[in-house]
C-alpha cells in the first residue's frame, strides 16, 4: 500500500491589479489552478483570457499543471454565459470544466476530488 500526502493552499483573486504582485508569487510550483467565473455576469467568462495568459507568463499549464474552469452561481438567472460556452472554452484551452453553486455547493466535490485526484494521476492533465 502507497500513502502519500498532499498539501494544500488556495489563494482567492478577484483580479484586482494591486495585488498582482502578490498573487504572482503563488504560481511557483502549483499542481492545479481553478480560473472561476460568474455564469450571470459576461465580463467574468470574458476575464478567463487575460487569466490563462498571466498564469502562462509564470510557467503555469497543462502540461506541468491541473487546470479547471470553473462558471459559478449556477444557481442564479438569468445566465449569461451558456453551459457549451463555459465547456468548449475549457476545451480549448486544455482545462477540464464544471459548474458549480457556492451557494448550494453543487458539484463542489466533483471540482476538489478532480483536483486532488489528478495530483496523482498525469493522465489528467
Amino acid at each position: 500500500r502507497i500513502v502519500r500526502t498532499l498539501t494544500q493552499g488556495f489563494l482567492f483573486s478577484e483580479g484586482d491589479s494591486n495585488y498582482s504582485e502578490v498573487r504572482n508569487e503563488f504560481y511557483d510550483n502549483v499542481d492545479g489552478v481553478i480560473f472561476m467565473y460568474d455564469v450571470t455576469n459576461k465580463e467574468s467568462f470574458t476575464a478567463l483570457r487575460s487569466w490563462l495568459k498571466e498564469a502562462g507568463k509564470y510557467g503555469v499549464s497543462h502540461s506541468n499543471a491541473t487546470i479547471a474552469v470553473v462558471g459559478n452561481k449556477i444557481d442564479q438567472y438569468p445566465r449569461a454565459v451558456t453551459e457549451n460556452d463555459g465547456a468548449k472554452f475549457a476545451a480549448e484551452n486544455n482545462a477540464a470544466y464544471f459548474e458549480t453553486s457556492a451557494k448550494t455547493v453543487a458539484t463542489i466535490d466533483d471540482l476538489f476530488d478532480y483536483l486532488i485526484s489528478s495530483k496523482f494521476d498525469d493522465s489528467k492533465r
